[in-house]
């Protein structure tokens, strides 16, 4: 994920975001479009291009800087506080601001959503859900000021990386900064991530049985002799949304309490938190990487999915199969601050063995180096380094005593 950088989002993004959109939803696509007259490939680049042209809309891209390729957004609106007696008139208008795929006042754009006049009243009562969901969203609001997160899309091909943890914290520290909450609509897909940054559910699951209502389609069209979706059920099999709202006030509720206390606990924890942070080397300039560590695709799952790095450092304990100590450790990969270490089992690290491929590539560079050391034997250990304010990083490493150095891979992670 080091190549991955976020910036604002142009008008000439629009055909890539739309296009990571239409990837994003693509199970779902058969099923609107049996309710739908225009198809969502044809709906998507239309809106997105509105949309991003709204200036109440704010669009952060996240690109591969080696290819220059769009890989995933986040689309979300600040919105304003209500004052009481603008609640009622406001109360429609609000949900056009925040929550809108485009400027429904544009005439080109009024009919993109029209059902197929012979499906309009199931199309109806399929909608009723919306409203279900726009009043328990309001409900908590209560006018307040705060972040709505719209959309946070990623490309399939580059999904389970740390990109939307890295675009969706991005909009986070800027909610944070504000002290301003933030609501999201949270997909079951998505639902995990939300969690782990820090969102709680309110309301209830809003479902939908895809199968259900696409056999509901098949019958009003089977009476009045359509055959236009008589294969819909198909691909709609056992297929279902399940949509909750999600807040994220962690730094509003903090504020209650620094008012409670009668403190800036705030302002305390930002001034010392950089005193905190240590910076690792991984590789010492100089000592070569082994090869089976480049290949290594592997992410480590935490509060955000970050990539294994190769580390290569030289340590002449390693000849005689001595291991470092914690404080000779710290001294390897730091320079300055000491972080705090503990040292863990390979059994401990990894219970459920999700790793293996992580320990098994340090073992295979170990044993590439030295072809009388069996691959099997060699021993593997992780150092678990604290180098921040809920930030730790896993050092899953070997000796490798034929080149006296130290070998293996690193990730970090965000443990609050």
């Amino acid at each position: 994920m080091e190549n991955i950088y976020i910036r604002a989002a142009t008008i000439e993004d629009a055909a890539s975001v739309s296009q990571i959109q239409y990837e994003a939803l693509k199970k779902f696509h058969a099923f609107y479009s049996g309710f739908l007259a225009t198809h969502p490939r044809n709906i998507l680049p239309i809106t997105t291009k509105a949309a991003i042209n709204n200036p109440k809309n704010i669009f952060l891209v996240a690109v591969d800087a080696a290819t220059d390729e769009v890989v995933g957004f986040v689309r979300y609106a600040i919105v304003p506080e209500k004052q009481p007696e603008e609640e009622n008139e406001a109360k429609g208008k609000e949900k056009e601001d925040a929550k809108s795929q485009l400027d429904r006042s544009q005439p080109e754009f009024a009919n993109l959503f029209a059902p197929k006049e012979h499906v309009k009243k199931l199309w109806e009562e399929f909608s009723t859900r919306d409203d279900e969901m726009d009043a328990c969203y309001e409900g908590v609001a209560k006018g307040q000021k705060h972040y709505y997160i719209k959309h946070l899309m990623i490309s399939p091909t580059h999904q389970r990386r740390g990109i939307g943890a890295k675009l969706l914290s991005t909009v986070l520290a800027k909610s944070d900064a504000e002290h301003l909450p933030s609501f999201l609509t949270s997909s079951v897909e998505a639902h995990p991530l939300y969690t782990k940054l820090g969102f709680a559910d309110f309301g209830p699951d809003f479902r939908i049985d895809n199968e259900r209502w696409a056999r509901r389609i098949m019958e009003v069209e089977e009476g009045l002799g359509v055959d236009e979706n008589k294969r819909l059920k198909d691909p709609c099999i056992g297929l279902f949304e399940v949509e909750n709202y999600s807040d994220y006030m962690a730094f509003l509720d903090k504020a209650n309490k620094q008012r409670d206390a009668g403190r800036d606990e705030a302002h305390t924890e930002e001034s010392t938190q950089p005193s905190k942070q240590v910076r690792t080397e991984t590789v010492e300039s100089g000592v070569r990487v082994p090869e089976q560590l480049k290949k290594v695709d592997a992410y480590y799952m935490s509060e955000t999915d970050e990539p294994f790095e190769p580390v290569a450092l030289n340590w002449k304990g390693a000849s005689s199969g001595e291991w470092p100590g914690n404080d000779e450790f710290a001294s390897l990969i730091a320079s300055g601050s000491k972080p705090d270490i503990e040292t863990l089992s390979e059994k401990s690290f990894d219970p459920r063995s999700q790793y293996s491929d992580v320990i098994k590539a340090v073992r295979a560079a170990v044993a590439a180096s030295d072809s009388k050391v069996n691959e099997s034997d060699v021993e593997v250990k992780v150092y678990r380094v604290e180098v921040g304010h809920s930030r730790v990083e896993y050092w899953v490493i070997a000796l490798d005593g034929a080149e006296g150095k130290i070998v293996g891979l690193r990730a970090k992670a965000i443990e609050s």
